[in-house]
């Protein structure tokens, strides 16, 4: 495990290092930080620690950010010419794998945990006479859950790209294409689902959202996204052959 902590130290201090001397990155970083971090907040008010749309913000906003993590992964070792000198290191295949895919999927959710900590302090700037305010526990836990879920799916994906391809630039456009269809047909099977329910149901549905039973959708959801997880993470393991990325 030691080696695994490892591997996540180097690549997050890579991916913090390279961002920051990259002034485009720097600059969407800030755009976000202002964005979600202060003029929404800013804006909704106590809404914002409340509202369904900004539960699945949460969830989403860190996956741009693990996209390009990911993508670099293993490719911008290639780029680099440094990925030999890691294969041929004494860490085991698992160590550094996972650790990739942990530095990936952590440098995605910790900005966005930041930006949501920096919007919970904005709203009790604006709200200071009505006391200390915090999230729902459905919006603060469940997307905090949901969303390093899906940043773990992202990344074992992006990951699995990025031992494929060449370049970054490749495995950042495959990535997003890939998050995109993927994304498209969960929607459109939800929209398919919801259009041939019985009559009277999509509103007792609805009910149900905004009743207790919202924590059973979300375990659902989190079981659901971790199950998936497990295989991608098994399949990347699987794929992945130090001896094969050698001899390219």
């Amino acid at each position: 495990m030691r080696d695994t902590w490892t591997i996540v130290w180097k690549e997050l201090k890579e991916l913090v290092v390279a961002r920051a001397s990259r002034p485009l990155c720097s600059a969407g970083y800030l755009a976000m930080l202002v964005i979600f971090g202060i003029a929404a907040p800013w804006w909704l008010g106590r809404q914002w620690l409340s509202d369904s749309l900004v539960f699945w913000v949460w969830v989403l906003l860190p996956l741009p950010l693990v996209i390009g993590a990911a993508a670099e992964s293993f490719a911008g070792e290639r780029e680099r010419h440094t990925l030999e000198t890691l294969l041929a290191s004494p860490l085991s295949d698992r160590a550094i794998l996972t650790g990739k895919i942990m530095a990936a999927a952590l440098f995605g959710w910790l900005n966005s945990v930041a930006v949501q900590v920096l919007g919970l302090i904005t709203v009790n700037l604006v709200h200071a006479a009505d006391g200390f305010l915090v999230y729902t526990p459905a919006l603060g836990v469940g997307s905090l859950t949901l969303g390093l879920l899906a940043a773990a799916l992202t990344a074992c994906i992006g990951v699995l790209v990025s031992l494929r391809v060449t370049t970054v630039r490749q495995a950042q456009l495959t990535l997003t294409l890939l998050i995109v269809a993927l994304g498209f047909v969960i929607a459109a099977v939800g929209a398919v689902g919801l259009h041939f329910l019985p009559d009277g149901y999509q509103d007792r549905l609805a009910a149900g959202l905004s009743a207790p039973s919202v924590t059973a959708l979300l375990a659902v959801l989190a079981l659901g996204l971790l199950l998936a997880d497990a295989i991608l993470y098994f399949t990347v393991t699987c794929c992945f052959r130090r001896t094969q990325l050698l001899a390219e």
